[in-house]
């Protein structure tokens, strides 16, 4: 479990670095921007924190995009998060105007 968990740490990591790097954004620019202190975003970046859903809001307000930017999971790659496939129910628009 130690395992599979680092290892989502480490993709979500990279998915902000990257993020931020498409920004043009330092550690230290985005640490400013969000409130959060640059050596706490390095140890996310490097896949060694594991960030709260409020920190995580913080970062997707601070660089203007939605939480679900940060989980880019296709089809192809589920099994990046152990036991998705049974879990996963089909996606339903709150749009959608038919029944359910």
């Amino acid at each position: 479990m130690d395992r599979e968990r680092d290892n989502l740490l480490k993709a979500f990591g990279k998915r902000v670095a990257f993020l931020r790097k498409a920004r043009g954004w330092s550690q230290e620019r985005l640490a400013l921007e969000s409130g959060l202190a640059r050596s706490y975003l390095g140890g996310i970046e490097n896949g060694k924190r594991n960030l709260s859903l409020s920190n995580i809001i913080k970062l997707s307000l601070t660089l203007n995009i939605p939480v679900s930017e940060f989980f880019p999971i296709s089809e192809q790659r589920s099994d990046l998060i152990p036991g998705l496939k049974e879990t996963q129910e089909p996606y339903v628009s709150l749009d959608d105007k038919t029944d359910v």
